[in-house]
């Protein structure tokens, strides 16, 4: 059976050992046509183009193949087992030859080196560049530098796991084979696996670690059937999976002590009965510093890919459909804080000396004054929507006056200075002074619209501490829908002695306009945007012929491929303004209706205007069952590089909605709403393929999902 062979160095991974071949080097492949049901689990060698001559990759039952020396780049050297009896010791940067190693298998200064699984001698494994070679008595002894996997070899390499099955077939259907394969890669380079990046490094006294993962999922369906007399019909899916993700950190420490005498005071000589052993008590008063500097960064991305695409031929021409095209990208974090500190103070101490020498025990009790300062940038959250408030509100300086408690122990000699030393310290207290936040924290925001063009916005705040020379201005301002600034209040002020929980302030705008409302404060005379705003942007009311018209758009979408802002239930913020995984939506005592649509308190559906609301389960209900739905994938947005998959639902009278799939979306009626409790039923559309699962159920409050308001009028 021929192979379309591939001048690529491939990789077989298989109970902890690792074998290399080249495709021209595959002897034999073996396959089963009969019918029945028969599943097949083994391992299968993965080429580029997935191409068997004459079988299909569907067919193949196992594959056996030669392995020679693997295809080295100019200068490689492997040390498989064979080089055992030659090697007296080895390890990752150096390994020594005996004298009558031949010379034909000493490598030489400038060879790449990398050793096989089956050679002992480098536990570890070796991949290292040969930087020198010195003949001693003992044998060569070569000198190296770590190199890694591409120096070695011509290609980067992979393995691959494969599943191959057969499933029974019918007279109109003779034959159906599915195939796959996984490729994975971003493991320990140091292992004698790929590794993207190595794990650390560290410049200076500063640690930058990295970390990347790459998975990728392959799946092929393959299905041909020839009647007699008939013409052929083939049909092939090709379907993949692609997930990486890149983590980067950087963490570092730069600190500066200093401990110097001010003066001494004997206590005596306590005497033993051995005449030379006696002990010296003595009271030191020294002054210290400290000033300590901390820098730490991380940095998260990630990426996931679904794509499946279905080829047909079918009277003689070939077409193509893709049936998924899903692409997810972001940085999931990206942030940096400085923290550093100074302190000052004394350090009494009684040090209790061996008959006059450096040897001996002391204990000191450390009291002085520290100022500790914090600065933290969340860029993530600067980038996504360019609030530098968000990036730098929880920046703050702390005074306080630690405590500490030193005990140490020295050795030294008599007249000398020498000596070494050790010492445990530990904090009797940390009585914080005064601590100070550099801006006030916005944890809510609303923008209702009460009628006649006037919008109420309100905004509850927490209150704490301020930095002393801090007065700042805090208010409103609406934006138009080209965020450009139409208005602004300053309503009231922040400062050390005043500290507000709650503003609220009235805009008289334009009907039928577009406006975003969004706390605002004025710093050392500056105006910054306070948080992430909300958004007023109705959708259309679209009639499909139900007891209500639905939106076109979700709460927070301005077009209908978007899925808008996640609420918690009964929030009528979004949840990207606040710390959602620690908010209690409804705290013990405070009751809420067991239905919230239309409710100001509630729903955010009602910022919209008069007639919106959240859908009742009722509403959702008559929806899911006099509509027909149908999958709509790889939606093009205009605004957006990737297509979007949700579903078109049209109404009994033939208008429709599009409603993002594989996302929930809640009802306003909630299943219970004891103290702290409080469940509410959601709907959901599972696209998978071309198939749509409607999902109904309950989840807690302080779940977040979408919402798709509907109009009473």
């Amino acid at each position: 059976m021929q192979i379309a062979a591939q001048q690529v160095l491939y990789f077989h991974y298989k109970n902890g050992n690792s074998f290399a071949c080249e495709a021209d080097d595959i002897s034999f492949i073996t396959y089963d046509m009969s019918p029945g049901s028969v599943i097949y689990d083994t391992q299968v060698i993965y080429f580029k183009d997935n191409t068997y001559q004459e079988i299909a990759l569907n067919d193949v039952d196992s594959v056996g193949f030669n392995a020679p020396a693997p295809k080295l780049a100019s200068g490689g050297v492997v040390l498989d087992a064979g080089y055992e009896d030659y090697i007296i010791r080895g390890d990752t940067v150096s390994f020594t030859m005996r004298k009558d190693t031949p010379a034909a298998l000493r490598p030489k200064v400038g060879n790449v080196v990398g050793s096989t699984w089956d050679n002992t001698v480098f536990e570890d494994g070796i991949v290292a560049r040969i930087t020198g070679v010195n003949e001693t008595t003992e044998g060569y002894v070569y000198t190296c530098e770590k190199a890694g996997i591409d120096d070695l070899y011509d290609e980067i390499f992979y393995y691959g796991y494969g599943n191959i099955y057969q499933q029974e077939g019918s007279e109109s259907a003779p034959r159906r084979a599915a195939g796959g394969w996984t490729l994975k890669s971003g493991m320990d380079l140091w292992n004698k696996t790929i590794d993207i990046c190595p794990p650390t490094l560290t410049v200076d006294d500063y640690t930058v670690g990295f970390a990347s993962h790459t998975s990728t999922k392959g799946k092929v369906k393959m299905y041909i059937h020839k009647p007699r007399g008939g013409k052929l019909f083939a049909r092939f899916n090709f379907s993949a999976d692609l997930e990486a993700s890149l983590e980067a950190s950087i963490a570092g420490r730069n600190n500066s002590s200093k401990v110097n005498p001010i003066a001494s005071f004997p206590l005596g000589i306590i005497a033993t009965p051995i005449p030379i052993l006696f002990f010296k008590p003595e009271l030191q008063l020294n002054w210290y510093f400290d000033a300590v500097a901390e820098m730490k960064g991380s940095f998260k991305a990630s990426m996931d890919y679904e794509g499946e695409v279905e080829v047909k031929m079918e009277n003689g021409e070939w077409t193509a459909k893709a049936l998924k095209n899903q692409f997810d990208a972001g940085v999931d974090e990206f942030s940096l804080s400085i923290n550093g500190w100074y302190g000052i103070g004394l350090e009494p101490k009684i040090f209790v000396s061996v008959s006059g020498t450096k040897t001996g025990i002391g204990l000191a009790n450390r009291t002085g004054v520290q100022l500790t300062g914090s600065l933290k940038m969340d860029f993530r959250d600067y980038l996504a929507d360019g609030s530098l408030y968000e990036s730098v509100k929880d920046s703050k300086l702390t005074l306080s006056l630690p405590v500490k408690g030193i005990l140490s122990a020295q050795v030294g000699l008599f007249g000398t200075n020498d000596k070494a030393a050790a010492s445990l310290t530990f904090v009797t207290q940390n009585p914080t002074l005064y601590e100070g936040y550099m801006l006030p924290d916005f944890n809510y925001m609303a923008a209702d619209d009460i009628g006649g063009g006037k919008y109420q916005a309100t905004a509850t705040l927490t209150p704490r501490e301020l930095l002393p020379w801090e007065k700042i201005q805090i208010g409103f301002a609406a934006f138009d829908s080209d965020n450009q600034l139409v208005e602004k209040k300053y309503v009231d002020t922040y400062s050390v002695s005043n500290k507000p929980s709650l503003i609220s302030t009235t805009f008289d705008l334009t009907s039928g306009q577009d406006y975003t409302i969004a706390p605002i404060l004025n710093i050392f005379g500056h105006d910054m945007r306070a948080d992430r705003s909300t958004p007023v942007v109705p959708g259309e009311a679209v009639d499909l012929g139900l007891s209500v018209k639905w939106s076109s758009t979700n709460v927070g979408a301005e077009h209908i491929y978007e899925r808008g802002y996640s609420y918690q239930w009964g929030m009528t913020i979004p949840s990207h303004l606040y710390d959602y995984t620690t908010h209690i939506v409804f705290p013990v005592g405070v009751t809420a209706p067991s239905d919230i649509s239309g409710n100001n308190a509630y729903d955010p559906s009602v910022s919209w205007g008069e007639g919106w609301a959240m859908p009742t389960l009722a509403q959702w209900e008559e929806l899911l069952e006099r509509c027909t739905i149908e999958v709509v994938g790889a939606i093009p947005r205009p605004d957006y590089l990737y297509p979007t998959v949700g579903v078109k639902v049209t109404g009994p009278n033939g208008n429709h909605i599009y409603i993002p799939a594989n996302v929930g979306h809640w009802t306003s009626t909630a299943r219970s709403t004891s103290d702290n409790n409080y469940d509410a039923y959601y709907v959901g559309f599972r696209v998978n393929g071309n198939q749509v699962t409607i999902e109904k159920s309950v989840r807690g409050a302080s779940g977040t999902y979408l919402i798709r308001p509907v109009c009473s009028q």
